[in-house]
C-alpha cells in the first residue's frame, strides 16, 4: 500500500536529514480538528460525581498517545496528486510530498495502532463510564479497547482527507530510510525543487507536478526530473 506525507520545506529537510518522521507529542494540541481534538465524550452512570479534575486527568492520559497522518490513494488518482493536501498541508504548494511503501516503514519501538479513518455523518462519540473516568489507573485499558472510536472516526467533512493514521504511546517516529517511492515537488522550477533536487541524491526519485486538460477540466499528473 502506498501512502504520502505532505509537508512543509523546513520539516522535509529534517525528515530527510534523519529518515524520520516524527510522531506528534500531542494529539489534542495538534490536531486541527476541532471536534476531535475536544471529543464528544458521553458520560455514563453517576456523571455529576465526575469533576474537572478527573476530566483533565481522562485528558493527560488520551495525550500520551501520539499519531501521524497520512494520505492513501484516492479511487480517482494517486494521493500525491490531490490539490486539497498540497494547498492545506504542503505550504500552499510550497512544499514537499513524500510517498511510502507502508509495508517498509520501520517503528522505533512501541505497540503501533495503523488503521484507515472511517467517516461518520454525525460527530464521533465516545461513552464512557463515570467510575472508569474517576479512575486513573483504569484510562488506559479503556483506551485500548476504544481505541477506533476514539482515533479512527472523523467527520464526514474531512473524508477528502483520505486519511491513513498511525497511532502510539510509545514509539517516537517512523524510519522511512527503506520505505522511500518518490518525492514530489508542485513547480519544477521553484526553490523547493532545487533544495530537494540538492539534497535527495537518487534523482530519480523526485517528481514534479504538471496541470493537464482532461474531459474539459484541469487535472495534476507527476513527471520525474530527467
Amino acid at each position: 500500500m502506498k501512502l504520502y506525507h505532505f509537508t512543509n520545506l523546513d520539516s522535509f529537510l529534517k525528515i530527510w536529514r534523519h529518515q524520520h518522521i516524527l510522531f506528534s507529542t500531542s494529539h489534542k494540541r495538534t490536531n486541527n480538528d476541532i471536534l476531535e481534538k475536544q471529543k464528544y465524550i458521553t458520560i455514563t452512570g453517576d456523571a455529576i460525581s465526575v469533576n474537572r479534575r478527573h476530566m483533565d486527568a481522562f485528558w493527560e492520559s488520551l495525550d500520551r498517545y501520539k499519531q501521524i497522518s497520512l494520505t492513501m490513494d484516492y479511487k480517482d488518482c494517486r494521493g500525491c496528486l490531490s490539490p486539497m493536501m498540497w494547498g492545506q498541508y504542503a505550504d500552499n504548494a510550497n512544499g514537499v510530498c513524500i510517498e511510502l511503501d507502508y509495508d517498509k516503514l520501520l517503528y522505533s519501538g512501541g505497540k503501533i495502532w495503523a488503521n484507515k479513518i472511517v467517516y461518520k455523518k454525525q460527530h464521533p462519540q465516545v461513552t464512557i463510564d463515570a467510575e472508569t473516568i474517576k479512575d486513573c489507573s483504569a484510562h488506559n485499558e479503556f483506551i485500548i479497547k476504544k481505541r477506533n472510536a476514539i482515533f479512527f472516526k472523523k467527520h464526514k467533512h474531512w473524508s477528502n482527507e483520505n486519511e491513513f493514521r498511525l497511532v502510539s504511546k510509545d514509539c517516537t517516529y517512523v524510519d522511512i530510510s527503506n520505505a522511500v517511492v518518490a518525492i514530489y515537488v508542485y513547480n519544477q522550477k521553484g526553490h523547493t525543487a532545487y533544495v530537494v533536487r540538492k539534497i535527495v541524491s537518487d534523482d530519480r526519485k523526485v517528481n514534479y507536478l504538471i496541470a493537464i486538460p482532461q474531459e474539459g477540466n484541469m487535472t495534476l499528473s507527476s513527471v520525474p526530473f530527467k
